[in-house]
């Protein structure tokens, strides 16, 4: 047997739930804000962008005992940073590091650490028995 509902009921009913998705909405766009927010502090730092001077300078005196090319670079910034890099904006970072003379030219589109810019390694002393 079919309940009959009123018109006054179906009115009622709609009003509701018109009620509960304006509840719904309006946490929705709340916990964006608030998600948004989070990502902004956590990326005010770099505003969500990769630093490439300081993530190559960092590439080239993690492997300071090779010589190394743009696309080299770009594969260890990425990895580093777990993000996808542009080649042109590395190449420029390369050349930007050597006109501050941070890295020298080994060879045609290979590039060093200068050796006053190498990470100092600190000899452990032998233990004596």
């Amino acid at each position: 047997m079919k309940q009959y509902i009123s018109y006054e009921e179906r009115v009622r009913r709609l009003k509701y739930l018109f009620a509960e998705q304006a509840k719904i909405e309006a946490e929705i766009k709340f916990l964006i804000v608030e998600e948004k927010k989070k990502q902004k502090v956590s990326d005010e730092n770099d505003d969500g962008k990769i630093h490439y001077f300081q993530e190559v300078m960092a590439v080239f005196k993690e492997n300071a005992s090779q010589s190394l090319n743009a696309s080299k670079v770009a594969k260890l910034v990425e990895k580093r940073t777990g993000r996808e890099v542009d080649i042109a904006s590395i190449k420029a970072t390369i050349t930007y590091a050597y006109n501050k003379k941070d890295i020298h030219r080994v060879e045609r589109g290979k590039y060093r650490l200068k050796q006053e810019n190498m990470p100092e390694i600190k000899m452990q002393q032998p233990v004596e028995t």
